[in-house]
């Protein structure tokens, strides 16, 4: 006969009960740990992956446009006009300058590993933004026998961005029609 049978039976376990509560605790915050950390790795990897295949498509119109600039100076029409010649060493100039600004770009994706990734930020007027996007593709536009036309309209068009971003945004969006159109690209 036992009396305190209950007491004594959870005496005897306490240690026990203790040590599997504190295993257990151990387990689920390594789990928890490990699955952060995972789910850390996955998105830095799919960042990385963004970020390649945005630079081979942005390193490609800089390219494309040096390679038809150089074209056009050997061409021997444009080699007597000094107008157009100093145009294209211009177009020349300007591409080499943003794809400097890609490789800055890439060397900035190693920081973002360190989480110092610092975009800095100035008032910019989206026009300019807009007009400078264009002289990037206009040579490859008006090769393929194309235009782009602007209606700028917007009474304020002040913006808050990072320069080299944002141009970079509207290259893209201006390279797609580009790229993707069977027929000469008509851009509005």
């Amino acid at each position: 006969n036992f009396p305190e049978k209950g007491r004594e039976v959870l005496g005897s376990m306490i240690g026990m009960i203790i040590l599997t509560i504190v295993f257990t605790s151990v387990i689920l915050l390594a789990y928890g740990s490990a699955l952060s950390q995972i789910f850390r790795q996955r998105q830095l990897a799919d960042i990385k992956t963004d970020f390649i295949n945005n630079m081979t498509h942005e390193l490609k119109t800089p390219i494309s446009t040096i390679n038809l600039a150089l074209d056009a100076l050997r061409n021997p029409k444009v080699k007597n006009d000094e107008e157009l010649t100093q145009k294209y060493l211009s177009m020349v100039r300007e591409e080499n300058k943003r794809m400097l600004e890609q490789v800055e770009n890439v060397l900035r994706i190693s920081k973002l590993e360190n989480k110092e990734l610092d975009l800095p930020k100035e008032k910019l007027e989206l026009h300019d933004l807009i007009q400078d996007a264009m002289s990037h593709v206009e040579l490859i536009v008006e090769n393929r026998g194309g235009y782009i036309q602007t209606h700028f309209g917007a009474l304020h068009s002040g913006v808050l961005v990072n320069d080299s971003h944002m141009i970079n945004v509207f290259v893209n969006i201006l390279d797609n029609p580009v790229k993707y159109s069977e027929n000469a690209p008509k851009i509005d």
